[in-house]
């Protein structure tokens, strides 16, 4: 296991140009990536915050990501003397040097109001 408790795997068994999400030590989720841009990671973890994620780095190069934390609401399993895993947030800043800031921005919605079944014949 690497320092943030994910396993170590080599880039040759990882799958070419996507990530790998596995459960380590009962509890753990690790988020493993090679050759990953920030907007990749970006749009990743919005199933983990349950909302927008937006790159706001300035990154564009790739990078090989391993990320390990405790998701929100999953139980920890019993450690004994192991420390318990991180939050998201702190985990991001820890190990990536990454900060999560919740921020008031505009969205682009579509909105569907009234739809109207089409006629068969034209």
């Amino acid at each position: 296991l690497g320092a943030n408790g994910c396993p170590l795997i080599p880039e040759a068994a990882m799958p070419s140009g996507g990530w790998t999400i596995v459960i380590a030590g009962g509890s753990q989720l690790c988020i493993l990536g090679f050759g990953q841009k920030i907007d990749a990671l970006s749009a990743l973890l919005e199933r983990y915050v349950h909302g927008p994620v937006a790159n706001g780095t300035g990154l564009t190069g790739k990078y090989d990501i391993s990320l390990g934390f405790l998701p929100d609401g999953m139980a920890t399993a019993e450690r004994g003397s192991q420390p318990q895993p991180p939050t998201l947030s702190a985990a991001l800043f820890d190990q990536l040097g990454l900060r999560l800031a919740q921020i008031r921005g505009t969205l682009d919605d579509m909105v569907v109001d009234q739809c109207n079944k089409m006629p068969m014949s034209n």
